[in-house]
């Protein structure tokens, strides 16, 4: 994966990331996430709440790891699936993945909230220079109590796993640009007004 590959993000909607609960624990001083922010006592499959302490700081500036020791914690979506739509000929599925639509975090009509998140396909880690393609732009992200693993080489990952909530941020810059997962600097934005509108996949190599 080369920067020469990389190409601009084309529209100024927030995109949509998928996010383990590892990305938080940065440990940059005066970024630093304090260790009692990721509030685990309420980790559900489908749960999209804000999470409380970055709802209670918009507007301040935290680091977030997009991967360590070899494990991504950033995922972005490179096509939205077609099975996530909320009907026929609706352009909704990132957006009902948001809404914990059925099978998607709440309740299918088998009862089943989770019947549309194990391999989804064409996921993309964000790394190096994903991760300078996010640079300016806000994003929507669902945080997980546990690691998201992809297989080498592969593009599908498991999503039906708990969540912690939703939080939403501007990329302001990244720390460690040269690692392959460096650091992103982020801006904390409110959830409700930031992620209530159309959300885009991951317009990148």
């Amino acid at each position: 994966m080369g920067a020469g590959n990389a190409i601009a993000q084309e529209t100024t909607n927030p995109v949509l990331v998928v996010i383990d609960k590892d990305s938080i624990d940065f440990g940059v001083q005066q970024y630093q996430v304090p260790p009692d922010a990721l509030n685990d006592l309420i980790a559900s499959v489908g749960v999209r709440d804000p999470l409380p302490f970055f709802a209670a700081n918009v507007g301040q500036l935290f680091a977030l790891r997009t991967g360590l020791n070899g494990s991504d914690s950033w995922f972005a979506f490179a096509r939205a699936p077609y099975a996530w739509v909320s009907g026929p000929g609706e352009d909704d599925a990132l957006e009902n993945f948001a809404l914990a639509g059925p099978g998607l975090g709440s309740p299918d009509a088998a009862g089943d909230r989770a019947s549309l998140l194990v391999g989804v396909q064409d996921v993309v880690p964000i790394r190096a220079d994903r991760a300078t393609l996010l640079v300016g732009r806000n994003v929507c992200a669902i945080v997980y109590d546990e690691n998201l693993t992809m297989p080498d080489g592969d593009l599908r990952v498991d999503l039906d796993g708990p969540n912690l909530g939703m939080v939403a941020f501007q990329i302001k810059s990244l720390v460690n640009a040269g690692s392959i997962w460096p650091g992103l600097v982020v801006e904390t934005l409110d959830v409700r007004s930031t992620c209530a509108g159309k959300l885009d996949i991951f317009q990148g190599q």
